[in-house]
């Protein structure tokens, strides 16, 4: 009985942040689609696997931007505001620092 319950505790663990992750990129995309309202004459009227083209561009502009966010993360300004937030702000919200050295520990071994 306790397997069974463990299995299910553990699959919420894991189902829980990727629905999160899920629900949260369809609504930038939905933003960022709606932002692009304005160009959208110039993007192609097709769909591909069912995803109209201004929702792949949506998501291409979501990720050019990720992609800047990380390089500026990198830089020196970028990390010493990354610092200053962390040690004001995300320092007191509840698990960040234990799912931070998780991760830190994750990406050191893979690397």
């Amino acid at each position: 009985m306790f397997k069974i319950r463990d299995l299910l505790a553990e699959g919420l663990l894991l189902a829980l942040p990727l629905g999160a992750a899920a629900y949260l990129l369809h609504k930038v995309i939905g933003l960022i689609s709606k932002l692009l309202i304005p160009v959208a004459h110039l993007l192609p009227n097709a769909r591909w696997f069912g995803i109209a083209g201004i929702e792949i561009a949506a998501f291409l502009l979501l990720l050019f931007a990720l992609l800047l966010l990380g390089a500026f993360a990198r830089s020196k300004l970028g990390r010493k505001i990354n610092q200053v937030i962390e040690e004001v702000i995300l320092s007191k919200v509840p698990f960040y620092l234990i799912i931070k050295n998780i991760i830190t520990d994750v990406t050191n071994t893979e690397s």
